[in-house]
């Protein structure tokens, strides 16, 4: 599926909900990057999505992208990023410094997206 269109469903599809919802709810949006090259700019620039952002003022976190090397052996084989930064996998290749010290990086960035927006969590 096309990048663009994939962006513009997902904006869409919060859209439609929070017309749905209203301010009966709060919002979080992840930025989740999906390749190397994410774009959010129909996120970010259409007009309902700002109008969206200033009625709404949603949490907003950014996800990375995870490389190839990483990500594939944690979903063949079920484990998580922290079992990986923590060295608490049998899967060898998940054993290299340097995928452990990626993982350690990786949860450190997301730990900290968590934190900034604490707020939308533990209200």
């Amino acid at each position: 599926m096309d990048r663009k269109y994939h962006e513009a469903a997902g904006v869409e599809g919060v859209l439609a909900w929070a017309n749905q919802l209203q301010d009966r709810v709060e919002y979080v949006i992840v930025e989740n990057a999906t390749s190397a090259l994410a774009d959010f700019t129909y996120w970010r620039s259409t007009k309902q999505a700002d109008q969206f952002r200033q009625a709404f003022a949603p949490a907003i976190l950014q996800i990375e992208f995870r490389l190839a090397e990483l990500e594939n052996p944690l979903r063949q084989h079920g484990i998580q990023v922290g079992q990986v930064a923590d060295r608490k996998t049998m899967v060898d290749e998940l054993k290299r410094a340097s995928l452990v010290m990626r993982a350690q990086s990786y949860r450190r960035r997301l730990f900290s997206e968590f934190d900034r927006a604490r707020e939308a969590f533990l209200p």
